[in-house]
């Protein structure tokens, strides 16, 4: 049996479509049947009749841009496509209009407005990688505003709070709280230290953003540091905080320890391990932009809850 039309095979022995100008997909390889190999042709044809918005995810994925993203964030973007996709099933992305993407804003914030808006950026990027590719000429999401979320008290982890989170941990939970609460960094960050990452500063590389920093080491950073090396499980892992084989630490297995002590404490004196960067930014002394590492200085105000001060008669 033939390839199908606009098919060839590799010299790795996979099976390229070519769809249109330089896009094309693999469909198969070298062990795969060539019934599925059509199968799997036909349905992309299927797909294609029409110009999807998973068509246009696809497109975005392939493009320089969002190659260029830290895999954090594509994550992101991977889970903020499920339900968008959904809800616009079989629909071509030219018949996408202002109106029904507000229409999905305000369903969607009906169950969290924080992932509504979320969606609507996703929405907003392959729409705009639309446009580029020709599907359509203006971008629908461009006169659509995020849902405006109810101001909340923010949060702010007293010292005390601390001092009883510390005393319920685990040894590797307080190394970690040490660290996160000397330098700002975030979970994923702090457990992906090494010890080759340590010299006389903390090499960071944050997974988020991509930014990349050294630290420098406080006395009571050191004194963590100090504190990790005899953390329970063999050191051959090479990471700073590490579980009780030695290994590193998945984001699940951390937080599985946090819950198990925070569980220990009353409610009004617990609180997320991402509170710690707030934390750790509001009591910055000095130049606070230079401690966060972040770019400009709202993005700053949102994790200071330094509280200003004001004259009296």
């Amino acid at each position: 049996m033939k390839l199908p039309p606009n098919c060839r095979a590799l010299p790795s022995g996979s099976i390229q479509f070519r769809k249109s100008g330089f896009t094309t997909t693999l469909i198969g390889d070298k062990h795969t049947p060539m019934s599925e190999i059509w199968a799997n042709y036909h349905r992309i044809i299927e797909r294609s009749a029409i110009n999807s918005l998973e068509l246009v995810w696809e497109d975005w994925q392939k493009s320089h841009n969002f190659n260029l993203l830290a895999d954090r964030t594509k994550e992101d973007y991977r889970d903020c496509s499920k339900r968008p996709m959904k809800a616009f099933q079989g629909w071509d992305v030219s018949q996408i209009e202002a109106p029904d993407i507000n229409e999905y804003l305000q369903l969607r914030g009906r169950e969290s407005v924080r992932r509504a808006n979320y969606e609507l950026t996703w929405l907003t990027h392959v729409l705009r990688q639309a446009v580029a590719s020709g599907y359509i000429s203006s971008n629908p999401c461009r006169d659509i505003q995020p849902l405006k979320t109810p101001k909340k008290k923010r949060k702010y982890v007293t010292h005390y709070s601390y001092k009883c989170m510390y005393a319920k941990a685990s040894p590797a939970v307080r190394v970690a709280m040490e660290i996160s609460y000397c330098t700002g960094i975030r979970q994923g960050d702090v457990l992906k230290l090494r010890w080759e990452d340590i010299s006389t500063t903390v090499y960071v590389e944050e997974g988020k953003t991509g930014r990349e920093y050294n630290k420098m080491i406080s006395p009571r950073l050191r004194a963590a540091l100090d504190a990790a090396k005899s953390l329970p499980g063999h050191r051959f892992g090479g990471w700073v905080v590490r579980n009780r084989s030695g290994g590193q630490y998945t984001s699940k297995g951390f937080q599985a320890n946090w819950k198990r002590a925070k569980a220990k404490l009353p409610k009004h004196r617990r609180f997320v391990f991402h509170d710690l960067r707030h934390k750790a930014i509001t009591d910055a002394k000095g130049d606070k932009l230079a401690f966060s590492m972040h770019s400009d200085a709202k993005m700053l105000g949102i994790y200071d809850h330094e509280l200003p001060t004001s004259p009296s008669h």
